[in-house]
């Protein structure tokens, strides 16, 4: 009897944003995600002898204290009556932009960026248009403004972490770690750019570098949990199971929702002969976030491993039911099919599994589907 293709899945975890690849959490933006709440903060204007500039300022610097209150749709109105009184006020155009940005009001922040950037062509102007434009799925055209911000200023480390993102996303490891160094060189206590340059020197499997870079994070803030997360992958990958324990623990002590870091503790518990601890842990994790196939994929695993076939092939219904197009799915369902002498079940699962282009599954269907 084949052996099951065990799938111990670590996701990722990047807040602001976070991206799923490999077993890491990642902080790059993603579509839909919350924004940074990073933004430019101007200096609050000083009273003019021009009647009409001082009321601008006044409007201007009202709108400042709404958005540092998070009340945007009164920052928005401020701003607005600021560009009113002086039509010229690029500011108040900026951040009307950012503040539209935060309304999720992507295509009039784009205009108010535009007119920023046709009259000063800030880095700051490029930078947040960049941010809208990923936000509304434009990420060409959001690389292309990431480059020019920097282009215009190379000191903002914001669109270098930025495009690094866009990088590891498109599997440019090399150059992802190019921009994030360059984002930790700007800004040496770049916390959020050591985890991302980890990231992506653990996909490169250059494991002692990730884990110096998820250090180096967690010392310059130890409130991370997703840090402690991937630094945990990290030392299961090296085989240090109680390491891993131990910072998946800090992980969901910091946040106790965190049902990806749940799951990796699981399959550790797992790599440990901790089967039941393993199978509480993945439980715990779909209890939060019942759409989380990983989780039900390693349930089903560690039921494997019980020799509770049937409980096995239900979660791994469910994985399939969730995502039909993850392949490893299909042959744990054809292994836990085959030990319960359903051939014919697990020949399809097996050749479903070859359609999906898993490696090695076309050995399976060789020797059952006969």
């Amino acid at each position: 009897m084949k052996k099951l293709c065990w799938l111990m899945l670590f996701v990722l975890a990047f807040p602001e944003v976070y991206a799923q690849k490999s077993d890491t959490t990642r902080n790059i933006m993603t579509k839909g995600s919350a924004l940074i709440k990073e933004r430019l903060v101007m200096d609050t204007m000083q009273g003019s002898n021009h009647k009409t500039q001082q009321d601008a300022g006044i409007a201007y610097n009202t709108g400042l204290a709404y958005f540092e209150q998070n009340n945007y749709e009164e920052a928005l109105k401020a701003f607005t009556k600021a560009i009113e009184f002086d039509k010229e006020f690029t500011n108040a155009y900026l951040n009307r932009g950012i503040t539209l940005l935060e309304l999720q009001k992507f295509r009039q922040a784009i205009d108010d960026f535009d007119q920023v950037i046709n009259v000063s062509p800030l880095s700051s102007a490029f930078l947040y248009r960049a941010r809208t434009r990923y936000e509304m799925g434009e990420v060409d055209a959001a690389f292309e403004d990431f480059s020019n911000a920097i282009d215009f200023d190379s000191t903002n480390f914001h669109a270098y972490f930025y495009r690094g993102g866009i990088f590891f996303e498109n599997e440019e490891f090399d150059n992802a770690i190019r921009d994030f160094t360059s984002a930790i060189n700007v800004k040496p206590n770049f916390a959020k750019a050591y985890n991302d340059r980890a990231s992506s020197k653990r996909m490169l499997e250059n494991l002692q570098g990730a884990m110096l870079d998820y250090n180096k994070s967690a010392e310059i803030d130890a409130n991370q949990p997703y840090v402690y997360n991937n630094r945990g992958s990290i030392k299961r990958l090296l085989e240090d199971y109680d390491g891993a324990i131990a910072d998946y623990n800090l992980a969901i002590k910091l946040k106790p929702n965190y049902f990806v870091a749940l799951n990796n503790r699981g399959t550790a518990k797992m790599k440990k002969g901790d089967i039941q601890g393993a199978i509480s842990d993945f439980t715990a994790s779909i209890e939060i976030q019942n759409e989380y196939n990983y989780a039900y994929i390693n349930r089903g695993n560690a039921k494997f491993k019980q020799k509770d076939f049937a409980g096995a092939i239900e979660d791994y219904d469910t994985a399939i039911k969730i995502d039909s197009e993850y392949g490893n799915a299909f042959v744990n369902r054809g292994a836990a099919r085959e030990a319960m002498q359903n051939y014919e079940g697990a020949c399809d699962d097996y050749k479903r599994a070859v359609k999906l282009g898993v490696e090695g599954a076309e050995n399976y269907v060789k020797e059952i589907c006969k």
